[in-house]
């Protein structure tokens, strides 16, 4: 595994800012719409050889010029536990530019169907979010999602072997009774 240093720079002045983050995998994932802090994925060690390396990680949020010891749990275990939230399980948070009025989280894990929430924009400088179930692997969503303004556009496999893209509303996600907007391609002409 890599991970990665963190550093910011202001790239009108051509300097970096004082703050360096580490371990952190993968770099920054979501900027704030402001553009004064970031999400990212934070581990407890960068050691390759502990074997606690990948378990409990979190996504932090960090606020440019500030203590990198300041920054907040932002979506984890630890700070959801009502989530259930696995030891294993990767937790990442962002925001969407086509869809800002919502902040996403998900759980990164084995399986390759997703498993996301999604809380009102106002929610994010809460103490603790209020993160509403989008959609869990049992609604069999793969290979890709989309949320623009409040419709969220998905891939599925669930009734369609060859997959179908499928669209619901973030104000009451129903992927039992998706709006179908590409239907399944019929492999044999």
């Amino acid at each position: 595994m890599k991970f990665q240093q963190l550093k910011i720079l202001d790239v009108d002045r051509k300097k970096f800012f004082s703050e360096t983050i580490y371990p952190s995998l993968g770099g920054p994932i979501s900027w704030t719409f402001d553009n004064q802090s970031f999400t990212y994925a934070s581990q407890k060690t960068g050691d390759n050889m502990d074997p606690q390396l990948e378990l409990n990680n979190k996504t932090r949020l960090h606020t440019v010029g500030k203590d990198v010891k300041e920054d907040i749990d932002f979506f984890s275990n630890e700070r959801y536990p009502a989530l259930g939230i696995k030891e294993k399980d990767i937790p990442y948070a962002w925001m969407e530019k086509d869809s800002r009025k919502y902040v996403f989280s998900e759980l990164i894990t084995a399986s390759t169907e997703y498993f996301r929430f999604y809380a009102p924009i106002s929610q994010f400088n809460k103490e603790k979010i209020n993160w509403k179930t989008l959609c869990m692997p049992a609604d069999q969503l793969v290979r890709g999602m989309e949320m623009i303004g409040d419709t969220v556009f998905a891939i599925t496999y669930k009734n369609a072997k060859n997959y179908k893209l499928i669209a619901t509303s973030l104000s009451n996600p129903d992927w039992e009774h998706p709006l179908i907007t590409i239907g399944e391609k019929n492999r044999n002409p």
